[in-house]
This record gives structure tokens, C-alpha cells and sequence, in this order.
């Protein structure tokens, strides 16, 4: 909605490593979530803009859709009906803080990636706010870890150019943890 303040806020639930056997490189677990041996991306989640309710979002992709387009299109639970038909802003939160996972607040307008192309989280740590770096997975596999990475493989593979992709379509913005805001 055009020029209406958006109450709409993304979110990245981090399993903690003492609720899991605590892996030491950076793998995808059975979810396709990444993780770290510090911890683990488990959920996403968006806010309602009008209860302010947290609801879950069952796919990282359909997630990057949402975050992507969250200043224009508010996500209501309403929204949430496309995977849960029955959901209202009269239905219980789907998460609440309660101590046992840590939350980041994502970047909203954060772009989906081209298709293709994946855009991964590696988590570092949690003790300073530089705790991940973001990097993109091109579909040749190789990983780019910053915009001038980006710029020269588009340079040496110029087909991508022609397909459409561009710089505007990447950002290395992390999400912001509970508490060091």
C-alpha cells in the first residue's frame, strides 16, 4: 500500500547449539536450513500487521517472497491462508520468546535471488553483530561473497546479464539480533 506505514516485521528464529548435537561445519541439516556448529536458522516467521501475531512461514522461498515485498504488500494472517486456509488474527501467535531461541529481524525489501542462484547464511557467531556472513550460491555453484564478486562473474558469464539478472537483485544485509538493535 502505497505511502502507508508498514507494521509488518521478518524474522529468523536461531536453533541454539545445546538443542542440537552440535555440528562443526557449515552444512545444510535435513530441512535445507544452514548451519553452523554455533547454530542453526530453524524458522521464519513474519508479524501481522494488524494483531501483530508472529506467523510461520512453511518455506524459505515463499518467505523471500514475502520479506521482499513486505513496504508494499503488508502481510495479514489473512495472507497466511494460501498454506494455512483457516488462519485468523484470532488464532494464538504461532511463536512467542520464551528464551529458548534466539531472534533476528530481517531486512525487509531484501530481494529474492534470480532463479538459479541461492543466497546462503553462514552463521559465525553471537557474541559481536557482525555474527554472519551472507554469500550467493551462482548456478554454477560458486559462492560470492560481495557485490564485486557479483560484478565480475556477471563480466565473465554475460549470458546472466542477458537472462536479466543484475546487481539490484543482491544484498549482503544480515538480520539484525534481539537485543543489539
Amino acid at each position: 500500500m502505497e505511502g502507508e506505514q508498514n507494521n509488518s516485521k521478518a524474522l529468523v528464529l536461531f536453533e541454539p547449539v545445546d538443542n542440537r548435537a552440535g555440528e562443526s561445519e557449515s552444512v545444510p541439516d535435513p530441512t535445507g536450513h544452514w548451519t553452523s556448529g554455533v547454530e542453526s536458522i530453524r524458522d521464519f516467521a513474519v508479524q501481522c500487521a494488524i494483531c501483530f501475531k508472529w506467523r510461520l512461514i512453511p518455506t524459505e522461498e515463499k518467505y523471500m517472497e514475502i520479506r521482499e515485498h513486505i513496504n508494499k504488500h503488508r502481510f495479514l494472517c489473512k495472507t497466511a491462508r494460501e498454506w494455512r486456509p483457516s488462519i485468523t488474527c484470532n488464532d494464538p501467535t504461532d511463536i512467542a520468546q520464551d528464551g529458548s531461541w534466539r531472534w533476528a529481524f530481517d531486512k525487509c525489501s531484501i530481494p529474492q535471488p534470480p532463479p538459479g542462484w541461492h543466497r546462503r547464511m553462514k552463521i559465525r557467531s553471537f557474541r559481536n553483530t557482525k555474527y554472519a556472513d551472507v554469500y550467493y550460491e551462482a548456478p554454477s555453484k560458486e559462492q560470492l561473497r560481495s557485490l564485486a564478486d557479483i560484478h565480475k562473474y556477471l563480466d565473465a558469464h554475460p549470458l546472466h546479464i542477458e537472462d536479466g539478472v543484475n546487481l539490484l537483485q543482491f544484498s549482503f544485509e544480515t538480520p539484525v539480533l534481539e537485543g543489539i538493535m
